[in-house]
């Protein structure tokens, strides 16, 4: 094959350095050619992610998001929107599913003989590290002055700190940003510029940030960065402020050391009209640039020379600000509302089509419909709508893991968040829903990991936290800790008190237990929530098929039963 291996749709120049789909290069980070080249050679083979990880890092401690974040580059470089040229074998590692061409059946699946890789960079690819180079002097000359020795010293310790965190991992708090337009409904704005910044910064490499309501209790001042940096165990803090009047915007911000309260970088984006409207493509680099590392694409949704109408992202904004507190019917309704109206007038909004789709699908997972089959259709069709725009982006990713969980193909579910997962680590939710999948898989043991992950992200997000306990809770119950189950329970009470999941496990457990009058007082409150009220109704929202979760699930229907609930 002289150095070029070729598979159905591409080829790999070993020689070269190239992926090339169509005769065309396709441009790809050293490291994630690397893992091509791995997978190339070993095709139809179940490769294990410690193999795939000595093989591309193999003098380097490196994470799974790592890997993770290699594997979500080649399918997006790939067009493997659906995982079925790379596919994830859960808990295990990775297949590349194609057969080489040329090669005979029997010869299938038998590793090919490695070729040399000497990676050389071709004429585009130099032009293209020039121009980064040149943007990355031009508008991170002063962030790079500022933040050097900050940086410098953070690699340091973490290196020698190797046995106790991941290497290269930053930590950052991004703290609400202001309101300084004067006008109180404008704090939705500022509260959406702030979730969009966690958005983007979340997707940088080996960067881990703290959920946006963990945030909430600190000020932007000296004392509080400093507060904010050791409650969180966070090493750089980001702060800032909006002002908005009509069509106008100033947006800024700062980055600090959260051990000294020492601004590193500082900077204000001015937009004087709404056709500039495009802090996305700003903000995000610029922040990256103050860090000193690398960013691949921190634009989700719209490119940069194409912004978002105005109103569409007001009611992008809004309908996120109404998903974060949603737990009523009514209130995932409004949000669904928000995103068909940004839709009107921005129909190619992946962050709309997204918004969407977990709008609807959180009305089917709040047992708020009893017969969904029609809004999980349309939430099907919205998440793959935002796919289809923008590949890189994660909340994408997450709606369609909520629709696929929907759907009862839960190791499919499992892939899309960890692809949510690689371009945005620091995705709470994301954590959550797996850890839920591997209940419903039979693992009630290994959610525990996953909800604690999701518990640190966002520590002081009180709905959050209430799904995090619920998740933790649904573990115990399933691993027979009925006492551990019900303490878990009363948590997720305590976090939210509108949501009537915890209501009924704890109406179940004590049914289990004889607690008559106690298990009908939480049934009755579960009535309240939610309006799917048989034990027929619930079974038939169940997804999975696993019989070590049905076996164990057949209890808690039991102590519903018990507790009154009719069939």
């Amino acid at each position: 094959m002289e150095g070029v291996l070729r598979f159905p749709g591409f080829e790999v120049d070993l020689g070269r350095g190239e992926l090339r789909i169509g005769g065309q290069v396709v441009a790809l980070r050293p490291k994630t050619f690397t893992l091509l080249t791995y997978l190339a050679q070993h095709p139809r083979r179940l490769l294990a992610k410690e193999a795939l990880v000595q093989a591309v890092w193999p003098d380097v401690i490196v994470t799974d998001d790592s890997l993770v974040q290699c594997v979500s580059e080649l399918r997006s470089a790939l067009g493997d929107h659906q995982q079925q040229v790379v596919r994830t074998v859960p808990r295990r590692g990775y297949i590349l599913e194609l057969q080489p061409v040329g090669l005979d059946q029997a010869d299938a699946g038998r590793p090919i003989p490695p070729a040399p890789l000497v990676v050389e960079r071709s004429s585009s690819d130099a032009a293209m590290n020039r121009r980064r180079i040149a943007l990355a002097l031009a508008v991170g000359l002063i962030a790079l002055t500022g933040a050097s020795s900050w940086v410098w010293w953070h690699r340091e310790r973490t290196e020698g700190e190797r046995g106790t965190m991941p290497v290269g991992r930053r930590s950052i708090a991004v703290l609400p940003f202001a309101n300084l337009s004067g006008d109180p409904s404008q704090a939705y704005f500022a509260e959406g510029i702030t979730a969009d910044v966690i958005a983007d910064v979340s997707r940088l490499p080996d960067t881990l940030v703290m959920g946006q309501a963990s945030t909430q209790t600190y000020r932007d001042t000296a004392s509080d960065v400093r507060r904010a940096g050791q409650d969180l165990e966070v090493h750089f803090v980001v702060t800032g402020g909006v002002w908005r009047s009509g069509s106008d915007v100033r947006i800024n911000v700062q980055l600090l050391s959260a051990e000294s309260g020492t601004v590193l970088w500082a900077d204000t984006l001015e937009y004087p009209d709404e056709s500039q409207w495009n802090w996305r493509r700003d903000l995000g680099p610029r922040i990256a640039n103050a860090l000193d590392i690398r960013i691949m694409d921190v634009v989700g949704g719209w490119g940069a020379d194409r912004p978002e109408p105005r109103d569409a992202i007001d009611h992008i904004m809004r309908g996120f600000a109404e998903l974060r507190r949603a737990s009523a019917r009514s209130d995932w309704e409004a949000a669904a509302d928000e995103f068909r109206a940004a839709l009107k007038t921005a129909p190619k909004s992946a962050s709309a089509w997204a918004g969407l789709s977990l709008a609807l699908a959180g009305q089917i997972f709040g047992r708020h419909i009893a017969h969904p089959q029609e809004m999980l259709r349309e939430a099907d069709e919205a998440a793959n709508k935002a796919l289809a725009i923008d590949v890189n982006n994660a909340t994408a990713h997450f709606a369609l893991g909520q629709v696929l969980i929907l759907r009862g193909r839960l190791e499919a579910a499992q892939a899309a968040f960890e692809s949510c997962l690689s371009l945005n680590p620091s995705h709470a939710h994301a954590h959550m829903r797996i850890g839920l999948i591997r209940i419903e898989l039979g693992h009630a043991e290994e959610a525990q990991q996953h909800v604690d992950m999701a518990l640190r992200l966002s520590p002081m997000d009180q709905t959050r936290a209430a799904y995090a306990h619920l998740i933790a809770g649904i573990a115990q119950f399933h691993l027979g800790h009925d006492d551990e189950a019900y303490a878990e329970m009363e948590k997720m009470v305590a976090a939210d008190p509108r949501v009537g999941f915890a209501y009924m496990w704890m109406a179940s457990i004590d049914g289990l237990h004889g607690r008559t009058a106690k298990a009908h007082e939480n049934l009755d409150r579960y009535k309240q929530y939610i309006e799917i009220q048989t034990i027929s109704g619930l079974k038939a929202t169940e997804r999975s098929t696993n019989p070590v979760f049905l076996a164990q699930r057949e209890r808690f229907y039991d102590g519903l039963r018990k507790a009154g609930l009719p069939e």
